[in-house]
């Protein structure tokens, strides 16, 4: 899909009748075709006649490095790392 390979799942559920009210069979599905080597589903549908299809598509994909400027903070802007463990201080338990 779009030059990137993919792995469709398609998920069906069935509400029986009677359960919400419905007098048939109300038949549900979602499909996603995701894309490891980007970590995104390119392609997630849902179609649902309550809800009517939800088609959400990933177009214009380019596999090239981005330009570095793109993510480099404005003047005036500091970036602080969350992930840095050692800024974190645990909290301590009061003695007794």
């Amino acid at each position: 899909m779009g030059g990137v390979e993919t792995v469709g799942t398609r998920e069906t559920a069935v509400i029986e009748a009677g359960v919400i009210g419905n007098n048939s069979p109300i038949q549900a599905t979602r499909e996603y075709w995701y894309a490891d080597t980007l970590g995104v589903n390119l392609i997630s549908k849902r179609q649902d006649p309550r809800f009517g299809t939800q088609t959400f598509e990933m177009t214009e994909i380019v596999l090239s490095e981005s330009d570095a400027k793109l993510f480099t903070a404005p003047a005036g802007f500091k970036v602080i790392d969350l992930r840095n463990t050692e800024a974190i201080t645990a909290p301590t338990a009061p003695s007794h």
